[in-house]
């Protein structure tokens, strides 16, 4: 995903004074009053945009609901304990940052794994396409509890691109390392070791 630009919004007034005016005090604090107004109303506002508004990495709640009027999607909210709950603000911008990159989906398996590796990089994704216009995403680790609502119905359509008349099969059955092959020295996050060549067998 793009980078928002650094730009420097500092302004610099004192190259106004020229030295003969350095004696001036009143000058002097004109130009110093003028330089706190652009400092408060110009620079401060305009870095406040730039972090809270124009980078959906870090914007605020009031940043994400710009993003989610730009891109159509307001922010949900589904029944828990028999109470309304609103999407968090982490739970929100991830919706959104999957709308983007539903921009430039091209809805190939491995289009699918990128997505999937960008969103979620501490999770552990398997795609497989069952070649009857169905595929199944296996979440191979747990799902942080943070996310668990995005994979519920009908949220799982809003945020994972896919492509028309193919259905999604979600499993998510953490995967017993100690029965996969693996390399020596991978563990699972307990730390548990993987199989070898004696007990290992490769996931299909």
């Amino acid at each position: 995903m793009a980078k928002i630009a650094n730009y420097n919004f500092n302004c610099d007034l004192s190259p106004v004074v020229l030295w003969q005016y350095n004696d001036a005090e009143k000058l002097k604090g004109i130009v110093a009053n003028q330089q706190e107004f652009m400092k408060e109303n110009v620079q401060d506002f305009f870095e406040n945009l730039r972090d809270n508004v124009f980078n959906l990495e870090n914007a605020d709640e009031f940043g994400l609901a710009v993003w989610g009027s730009l891109l159509g999607v307001p922010r949900p909210t589904y029944e828990d304990g028999g109470q309304t709950v609103s999407f968090t603000d982490e739970q929100y911008r991830l919706l959104l940052r999957a709308k983007i990159y539903l921009l430039t989906f091209d809805g190939s398996a491995k289009a699918l794994n990128e997505f999937f590796k960008i969103l979620f990089p501490e999770m552990l994704v398997q795609i497989k396409d069952n070649l009857n216009m169905t595929v199944t995403i296996n979440v191979l680790n747990e799902i942080p509890d943070e996310y668990k609502v995005l994979f519920r119905a009908p949220y799982v359509d809003m945020f994972i691109p896919r492509p028309s008349g193919v259905a999604y099969i979600i499993n998510a059955t953490p995967l017993d390392l100690s029965e996969t092959f693996t390399f020596e020295g991978m563990t699972d996050e307990n730390g548990n070791p993987g199989g070898n060549f004696d007990n290992g067998v490769f996931y299909n």
